[in-house]
């Protein structure tokens, strides 16, 4: 490390501000979660998702939603909605959307096509919004940066009647709401759908481990290489000292 290009500090390293102290890693399984790849044109109907097609197939507006490029938009801007029965209420529901317009997003507990939760971006905001009998109403926000025509993942984890929201793993706020609360249905779409709207790798995830790595080492074979990286949750972090 002569030349401090592996010090964490050094702003102009080719590696900053990649190179981090004990950076977390955090492990996810999806199921059910659909990749939209397949051929360009290919619509909802009838389509159940990539992993794990014991769930039911898509539901709501299925026809207006087809693949580009592996991704999924919508056929027309329009108020359409498309929604996967997770079986739970309780959950974290994902994707990566491209933000094309400002009233559509992530579908939360979808009830029918006029009663729903949603997170969208309204060209300033995260926000939370609640549509009933059609009518959208925002309920929490947090200012973020989201150009129009930027991929970022929204995440959110419904809990009871707590909701968090977090983009490109960062929360930006939680909210309680007793709105919908047993539904277990969760999707894409929005009010008014834009044109460049694009949603991809959508589903149900569910963590698996959350915590800092604490050494990585490299084993750089002839035949294989390869690198073993250890991490601990906070909890076994903890238990290896002694406190009082």
């Amino acid at each position: 490390n002569d030349d401090h290009n592996y010090s964490p500090s050094l702003s102009s390293s080719p590696f900053f501000p990649m190179l981090k102290l004990s950076p977390v890693i955090w492990f996810m399984m999806g199921y059910p979660v659909d990749t939209f790849n397949t051929t360009n044109g290919t619509n909802l109907s009838s389509r159940k998702p990539d992993y794990d097609d014991k769930f039911d197939a898509w539901s709501g507006d299925t026809g207006s939603f087809e693949v580009d490029t592996n991704k999924l938009k919508a056929a027309s801007a329009a108020n359409l909605t498309a929604v996967l029965d997770f079986l739970t209420t309780n959950c974290f529901v994902g994707c990566k959307y491209t933000r094309g317009g400002t009233t559509s997003g992530l579908i939360l507990r979808w009830t029918d096509a006029s009663n729903y939760l949603m997170v969208y971006h309204d060209g300033t905001s995260i926000r939370l919004g609640e549509v009933v009998s059609g009518s959208l109403t925002s309920l929490a926000a947090a200012t973020i940066t989201w150009t129009g025509g930027d991929e970022k993942w929204i995440l959110c984890e419904l809990h009871g009647d707590d909701i968090r929201v977090s983009v490109d793993d960062v929360l930006q706020f939680t909210h309680t709401t007793t709105r919908f609360n047993t539904v277990t249905k969760h999707g894409v779409g929005g009010r008014a759908t834009h044109a460049s709207d694009r949603w991809d790798e959508f589903g149900g995830w569910r963590s698996m481990f959350y915590g800092r790595i604490d050494t990585v080492q490299p084993d750089p074979r002839r035949d294989k290489q390869h690198t073993y990286i250890r991490a601990f949750d906070d909890m076994e972090r903890l238990g290896k000292h002694l406190g009082y």
